[in-house]
């Protein structure tokens, strides 16, 4: 009997970054499984808000990296759904993994085309993690769009049999709030991997960036969408016009939603001569680390996360953060290597970077080593741990048909 096979589905894989933490969280998980699983993972041929394909790829076809296959598709509806129905056919999975509730090729055709007869004769078991999509903050946005999503895959009975992967209990709470008509039986919870090599804090050290007092240099990265929620933490930058401190906000992402972005350019020009705004573009995942030593602190007054990377790889780096409560880093604050707020504190978010900024290179290093040590902690026991939990999950799905 050969190994399970494993088709994962998503809509934007390496060698793209664009898209965020994600593309870290499935790549991760399939360095980890293809020891002991055949996977295939099947994505775009471009990154996010790309026109072109990535480099160096054949699309359509097998590319093999690290131990697994990787298929990219071409965009047109045609194209994506065509190339989706042959490799589900082809390749015969145990478990399709499904990486987006609302999707409308990597996830909703998928389920649709699972109710057919020629699919179900291959026997596989569905599997979905909705990333962070039902979260009150994220479900607000295009409301009425996934209101007719839901009711379509309701009366479709589009969720019949699916297993849902959940990242923390309460991403599990809030999906089925929303989605109350599922049996709440076929389900586990297990974080997302995330794997980093280190940079001794020795060395960091002597990467950051000098901090003078009544000073500080702020960085905030994500996709530029209303989600991650940039506009607040320009508001929050601008409560320091003309006060005695020079603050720094340091921006890096792709601008996903034009009109948003439009928005958060209109209050940057509202900045007094001490509050200095910039824009980077997106930053390539290789090159985070100059970010992170290079900045004093991250802030990320985000809608809702059912992870973020994007956070411990700012504790990794020796940067502490500033992040709302909407994420399920809950601790950071009694370690000692961050701040967290309530969405409707938007003083206290002022006020803790204007203690941050107060202080003197000297003073500001314990926070960055303990952000390190954080980090430390998290990826020699939790990690593992995490992968552990989502392996054996997994493995109740992916029995081979017989």
């Amino acid at each position: 009997m050969g190994k399970p096979k494993i088709l994962i589905t998503v809509n934007s894989y390496l060698p793209g970054f664009k898209s965020g933490g994600p593309v870290q969280s499935i790549s991760c998980l399939a360095d980890l499984l293809s020891k002991d699983y055949i996977v295939t993972v099947i994505t775009n041929d471009r990154d996010t808000l790309s026109e072109s394909a990535y480099p160096n790829i054949r699309t359509n076809a097998r590319n093999p990296i690290n131990g697994y296959d990787v298929i990219y598709v071409k965009p047109g509806i045609f194209n994506k759904c065509l190339a989706i129905y042959k490799w589900i056919i082809e390749i015969k999975p145990n478990v399709i993994y499904l990486n987006s509730f609302f999707n409308p090729w990597f996830t909703l055709f998928v389920l649709l085309i699972s109710k057919t007869t020629l699919t179900q004769k291959i026997g596989y078991k569905v599997l979905l993690a909705p990333r962070g999509e039902f979260s009150p903050g994220a479900l607000n946005l295009k409301r009425k769009k996934k209101s007719i999503v839901l009711f379509i895959i309701r009366k479709l009975n589009l969720l019949e049999n699916v297993c849902f992967h959940f990242t923390n209990e309460q991403e599990r709470k809030f999906f089925y709030k929303t989605v109350d008509w599922v049996e709440r039986k076929s389900y586990f919870i297990a974080s997302n991997i995330k794997t980093m090599k280190l940079i001794p804090f020795e060395k960091l050290v002597d990467q950051f960036a000098k901090k003078r007092e009544n000073s500080l240099k702020i960085c905030f990265i994500s996709r530029i969408v209303p989600k991650k929620n940039l506009h607040y933490a320009i508001e929050t930058v601008l409560m320091f016009n003309n006060l005695q401190q020079d603050i720094t906000l340091n921006i890096y992402g792709p601008p996903e939603d034009k009109n948003y972005w439009d928005l958060c350019q209109n209050l940057i020009m509202k900045a007094a001569p001490n509050v200095k705004i910039n824009y980077w573009g997106a930053v390539d995942n290789r090159d985070i680390w100059r970010v992170f030593t290079s900045n004093d602190i991250f802030y990320f007054p985000t809608n809702g996360e059912n992870f973020g990377h994007v956070i411990i790889e700012s504790l990794a780096f020796g940067c502490p953060v500033l992040i709302s409560d909407q994420t399920p880093w809950e601790d950071l604050e009694q370690k000692g290597c961050g701040w967290i707020f309530s969405l409707n504190e938007n003083a206290r978010a002022f006020e803790v970077l204007k203690y941050a900024a107060s202080l003197s290179s000297f003073s500001y290093l314990p926070y960055r080593n303990q952000a390190f040590e954080y980090a430390e902690v998290y990826f020699s026991n939790e990690n593992q741990q995490n992968f552990e939990k989502f392996l054996f999950g997994i493995q109740s799905l992916s029995k081979p048909a017989t």
